[in-house]
């Protein structure tokens, strides 16, 4: 996934997948989604509340992962190292 970064005056790229757990997410989303498709309907809704304008989602045929692209915002350098 690559992603363009604001950085202020300046613009970056981060490259790379960011892995999470299954378990940490259940915990972590525990009592936030009725469904597993209302979840997907918010990761879809994060796309373009970063003013994306373009959304792909991917999904791989046996359900084991889902992908969802977007050429929205993103986040700053900063943020990403305070988030992670």
């Amino acid at each position: 996934m690559t992603k363009v970064l604001n950085t202020g005056a300046q613009s970056s790229e981060f490259k790379g997948d960011v892995r999470v757990a299954a378990r940490i997410i259940d915990l972590l989303s525990s009592g936030l989604y009725s469904t597993p498709a209302a979840c997907l309907k918010e990761l879809i809704n994060n796309s373009y509340d970063a003013d994306a304008t373009l959304v792909e989602v991917f999904v791989k045929p046996d359900a084991d992962r889902i992908m969802i692209l977007d050429n929205g915002t993103g986040f700053s350098k900063k943020r990403i190292s305070g988030t992670l």
